[in-house]
């Protein structure tokens, strides 16, 4: 038996504000999009406002505001997470 722990994975991150559609869209390559109120009214959960194709699913999921965009630098690979996990997740690089 052994101890083993998690090696470091360094990532690039943008918080959505609700004001930086533009940001993520470039951030994402085009798999970002602000949901309006009709979008919110007819999606799983009206909380959202936002919506991003991440590469675990290859689907779009919703985002909630001040949720983050992680990219992962080594791979690419896009997903999210809301503000308590990425801080207890992330710390600047350094």
């Amino acid at each position: 038996m052994g101890r083993y722990r998690v090696r470091v994975l360094e990532v690039e991150a943008v918080q959505w504000t609700g004001g930086n559609e533009a940001e993520l869209i470039k951030f994402t390559d085009r798999g970002f999009m602000a949901l309006d109120d009709d979008d919110r009214e007819n999606c799983d959960n009206p909380e959202w406002t936002a919506s991003v194709v991440t590469s675990k699913h290859g689907a779009w999921e919703g985002l909630h505001p001040n949720g983050w965009v992680i990219k992962n630098v080594a791979s690419g690979e896009i997903s999210i997470a809301d503000q308590e996990t990425f801080e207890m997740c992330f710390e600047p690089a350094r």
